[in-house]
């Protein structure tokens, strides 16, 4: 298997340059730092996981501007 022209474009924008761009932004922060970041970031992610589809009902939900174009184009 291989990557087209076009799909090697895309790893390129969205791993390659994105990886280059994080760790551009993160080179001044110390291990402990970095470490302290992991911890709290797997925590959190740990806390939302059993609650992870209450807000992803919610966001499939229609918002206000959406009803009101569902009505609108029932008329």
């Amino acid at each position: 298997m291989q990557l087209t022209p076009s799909g090697n474009s895309i790893y390129k924008h969205y791993v390659y340059d994105f990886h280059h761009w994080l760790n551009e932004r993160l080179n001044g922060l110390s291990s402990e730092d970095m470490n302290t970041a992991i911890r709290v970031i797997d925590r959190v992610a740990a806390e939302i996981q059993p609650v992870k589809s209450i807000f992803t009902d919610f966001a499939e939900q229609p918002g206000p501007k959406d009803a009101t174009s569902s009505k609108e184009k029932e008329s």
